[in-house]
């Protein structure tokens, strides 16, 4: 039987309808790019200089900080031929550079980016925290890293809560489908992901690495905000 990272390797790299309704889901807002308003906002803010999309897939996002943040120079990194492909394809913009690979083994000097974006990336990788150990080492120090989360956990908000007070939540390993019916976008957000990664796991983990958390939301409109945002209630 293969393994659940090389089965995701090969779903990614054979199934161009995956990215393809992945652009049509950012075109339906204004900008070309799905984002949460806290997120466009720290983008714009910290996207500057040299920039990393960590597993940009065709290229929306690239597109929309170009348009919105103006970086020095912006390079996109997938493990997906075709979305590498794609992404070649829909930005046409001297400063943007796009490479296959995958996330656990950068193709970067380290010290060499001032800001890391990885998107809606992470519960598609196997042994995510490697990923993270190559974001802190190709940041600068004092470069900032963003990770926007999709961690779909299935308990209760009051169960999830309790487990984050007794620190019993833990990160998972799934097996998923990799399949995708075509148009079917229920498949698209259910059937590739690899982890279900708990957000105060995710703290911990990125806090492990050496990172220190500056800024930290949750689905639930919880927010924790250190030091440089206003502090609000949980």
């Amino acid at each position: 039987m293969k393994s659940v990272e090389r089965r995701a390797l090969q779903a990614f790299n054979q199934n161009k309808d995956y990215f393809q309704m992945m652009r049509k889901w950012h075109a339906q807002k204004a900008g070309g790019a799905k984002l949460e308003s806290e997120v466009e906002d720290l983008i714009i803010q910290y996207a500057k200089g040299k920039v990393l999309d960590a597993g940009c897939g065709e290229g929306a996002l690239i597109k929309w900080i170009l348009k919105h943040a103006h970086p020095k120079e912006i390079y996109g990194v997938d493990a997906s031929k075709i979305g590498i492909q794609m992404a070649q394809r829909s930005v046409k913009d001297k400063g943007a550079h796009f490479k296959q690979s995958n996330l656990k083994a950068l193709p970067f000097p380290s010290r060499f980016f001032d800001f890391v974006v990885c998107h809606s990336v992470l519960e598609h990788v196997v042994d995510y925290r490697r990923a993270l150990k190559e974001f802190f080492r190709v940041l600068k120090p004092g470069g900032k890293l963003l990770i926007r989360l999709g961690n779909e956990h299935g308990l209760s908000k009051p169960r999830f809560l309790l487990n984050c007070l007794l620190g019993r939540n833990q990160a998972r390993s799934e097996n998923p489908k990799l399949k995708l019916r075509k148009d079917c976008f229920e498949d698209h957000m259910s059937n590739f992901d690899v982890n279900v990664i708990p957000s105060d796991v995710l703290l911990k983990d990125v806090q492990e690495v050496g990172f220190r958390i500056a800024y930290f939301s949750t689905g639930f409109k919880s927010y924790l905000h250190l030091p440089n945002f206003k502090k609000e209630s949980w």
